[in-house]
């Protein structure tokens, strides 16, 4: 998922630009509010793929029925911007009830799983509180979703891509600190 703030300007900055990292306008930006969404993250996303099953839809089961014969499965980066804020990449899969090898049931496609995580994405929230205010974090309205058609052949160039995605923001802020800061996991 992909996110964006709605004010955002759609500029692009030369490389070595002074001004990347910064917030666009530097005394409206709400930097409380942005360490607020990186920190409440986590219950964001841990949110969303808790509620996935039951906005998928599938054959009209229930979320029990569904939760017995359709596996949910992802790999997700959580990348840090220049300015801060922390960006979401992820693949989000569709296994049936024996992992990756099985198909899942209820007619789940990649076309049903995507219009799932898109309503999904649009409910769930995060109510954050502090000494001052109560609000709600949210996706955001800039979430992009692209399915990718399931092809299981020996050198299938979705695996490639999928493989190549994952590894680009895995390691993309290695070089800078020397490393990654954090463990990858592949959850399902």
């Amino acid at each position: 998922m992909r996110t964006r703030h709605p004010d955002a300007l759609p500029e692009r900055h030369a490389e070595g630009d002074p001004r990347i990292g910064g917030a666009l306008c530097p005394d409206c930006y709400d930097y409380e509010a942005a360490a607020r969404w990186n920190a409440n993250l986590g219950a964001l996303w841990r949110r969303t793929i808790t509620y996935l099953p039951a906005s998928s839809r599938l054959g009209g089961l229930s979320v029990a029925a569904l939760r017995s014969q359709v596996r949910v499965a992802y790999a997700k980066v959580a990348e840090f911007q220049a300015r801060g804020a922390v960006h979401v990449h992820a693949v989000i899969r569709l296994d049936g009830p024996d992992g990756p090898d099985t198909a899942p049931a209820g007619g789940a496609t990649a076309q049903r799983l995507a219009e799932a995580v898109a309503r999904t994405a649009a409910r769930v929230s995060v109510t954050v509180e502090d000494r001052r205010s109560r609000a709600d974090r949210r996706w955001g309205s800039l979430v992009d979703i692209r399915p990718i058609p399931r092809n299981t052949s020996v050198g299938d160039a979705d695996r490639v891509a999928v493989a190549g995605y994952l590894a680009k923001y895995a390691t993309k802020d290695a070089g800078i600190g020397g490393g990654l800061d954090r463990r990858i996991r592949v959850k399902g």
